[in-house]
């Protein structure tokens, strides 16, 4: 059985993790959102793992420090959410997301 990431507890993420969970081919390891409650919520209804870009970021604060003064360090959040996803989320999308909750710019 494939097993997936589910980034995003939103209406799109909900629609991909249910239809996930109802194939009977896959499931949902992991769903991952900026807002805790939201990756919870959806995670319980799909019998999946939850993690949170906000509680990784609350819990590192000396982290949030270093990557404010040198954003190229916000890799390490990245590793982080894929850590604690099992590394079934998109990379890329996690840096966009991690570095929208720190507030640092594109590149």
């Amino acid at each position: 059985m494939v097993r997936f990431g589910v980034l995003g507890a939103g209406r799109i993420g909900n629609v991909h993790a249910k239809t996930i969970a109802g194939s009977g081919r896959a499931s949902v390891a992991y769903v991952a959102d900026a807002i805790a409650e939201a990756a919870s919520k959806l995670a319980a209804s799909v019998g999946a793992r939850a993690a949170s870009v906000d509680e990784i970021i609350a819990a590192n604060p000396d982290q949030v420090e270093k990557v404010k003064a040198k954003p190229s360090l916000a890799g390490w959040f990245v590793g982080q959410v894929m850590k604690s996803t099992g590394g079934k989320a998109n990379p890329q999308a996690v840096q966009a997301l991690v570095k929208a909750k720190l507030g640092i710019e594109e590149e």
